[in-house]
């Protein structure tokens, strides 16, 4: 079996952003941007306008003092709020929650562990800001680690932590295979896209960590939180695709924690990014709402 085809040619739509040229110790960063993101989604909200101030865009029907706060994938290097505008509208309009994106400092402009602090920094800014005083957190694949740091920072905080398809810790895993996976052929498509997400784990790595921090860190590798430190925590819900690199780890990160974890078959890694074209991206954002409403 393979990815969905509604998902392939969805992503097969995609258009390539530009960027002004950008080179870190011989990485054309500018270059790999423009081969994230791109890919287009429908607006099932029209009637929710979004509201730009400092480093956040605001989705919002009206006053309230709840919020969901939502970190945009990328690699930590890559990737914007456009990219999962289009969810945030969508929840914003089915709840009575504002939804607030952080247009946080790309890597490596700022690297780790920096970029979460610049997160954990607009978040309290934007709760002292509105008077919120039932906070939750969201991210998709680089952005969902960073939700989850930010938490582990301040756990009393939040409410609720939602991870689509997280990355679980920027290393690639020893002695891989991907016969782990189980595919089943054909699944040219799936492992094209499993392959080509573990390539990036090295751009990752380059780009986002300094050249001396801690190997062991949580914050790096979410399977290093420690068994007293994933008690504060608030409840996570994790959403994961049928074909994903990061498959295994998410399957290891919460066995280990016995968290809750929805899987949708057909779908590969960034299938948010297409809402309005497969199905299971508007289903992960109804069990979002579900959690919060």
């Amino acid at each position: 079996m393979d990815i969905d085809e509604k998902m392939i040619k969805a992503f097969s739509n995609r258009v390539k952003k530009e960027y002004e040229e950008f080179v870190y110790e011989g990485i054309n960063v500018s270059k790999i941007r423009s081969m994230v993101g791109g890919y287009s989604s429908i607006d099932l909200a029209p009637n929710i306008q979004v509201r730009k101030e400092k480093n956040v865009y605001i989705y919002s029907k009206g006053q309230t003092n709840r919020v969901i706060f939502s970190i945009h994938g990328g690699g930590f290097y890559a990737g914007d709020v456009t990219s999962i505008q289009n969810c945030n509208k969508y929840i914003a309009n089915n709840t009575n929650i504002d939804v607030i994106s952080i247009d946080y400092t790309l890597a490596p402009t700022k690297q780790y562990p920096y970029i979460m602090y610049e997160i954990y920094d607009t978040i309290r800014e934007n709760i002292e800001k509105y008077g919120y005083t039932t906070v939750y957190i969201s991210g998709d694949s680089a952005g969902a680690m960073l939700a989850l740091d930010v938490v582990l920072l301040n756990p009393s905080i939040f409410s609720y932590v939602f991870m689509y398809y997280p990355v679980i810790q920027i290393e690639k895993r020893a002695n891989w295979s991907i016969k782990e996976y189980n595919l089943k052929e054909p699944c040219t498509y799936a492992k094209a896209s499993i392959m080509q997400l573990k390539y990036s784990i090295d751009t990752m790595k380059k780009l986002y960590l300094p050249k001396e921090y801690n190997k062991d860190s949580m914050y790096i590798n979410l399977l290093n939180i420690k068994k007293e430190d994933f008690n504060k925590l608030p409840k996570i819900l994790v959403v994961k695709a049928e074909y994903d690199y990061f498959n295994l780890d998410i399957d290891d990160f919460c066995n280990k924690f016995n968290i809750e974890c929805i899987e949708y078959k057909g779908m590969g890694h960034g299938f948010l990014e297409i809402l309005g074209y497969v199905d299971s991206a508007k289903e992960v954002l109804d069990e979002t709402i579900k959690r919060i409403k």
